[in-house]
């Protein structure tokens, strides 16, 4: 006899961006954010953090590509499952941009969206976005 399981059902969806993007503690060199999703978006299964480092030039700002976050000495990207993740190894007095991007298993990809604001901090520095 075979019996055949049903198929695991999954979003079909994007999910739209995290919201609410807050810090929840610092030190000098990493921090601690976390993230909320709007009740009416399809589920996420894994967030990833993209990072970018800025600094004034001539005076303007002048900042880095957004980067993937990877643990340092890590060689793959972190992706959570979770809500909040703490980002270390970070540079005293830098300023930092940070993306927090969304996605679930049947979709490729992450939603973006512009930055919104931005956090200051004693060290380092965080602006906020979400994406």
């Amino acid at each position: 006899m075979i019996i055949q399981l049903p198929a695991a059902v999954a979003p079909t969806d994007p999910p739209q961006r995290p919201t609410g993007v807050r810090l929840l503690s610092f030190n000098q060199t990493s921090v601690t954010i976390a993230w909320s999703m709007p009740a009416e978006s399809p589920p996420a299964t894994l967030y990833q953090v993209m990072l970018r480092q800025c600094r004034v030039r001539d005076g303007l700002d002048v900042c880095d590509e957004f980067q993937a976050y990877r643990m340092p000495g890590a060689e793959a990207a972190l992706e959570v499952p979770g809500q909040q993740v703490q980002l270390v190894g970070l540079t005293t007095n830098a300023v930092y941009q940070v993306a927090v991007l969304a996605r679930n298993l049947n979709v490729a990809g992450y939603s973006y969206v512009p930055c919104p604001a931005s956090l200051p901090l004693d060290a380092p520095t965080l602006n906020v976005c979400t994406r």
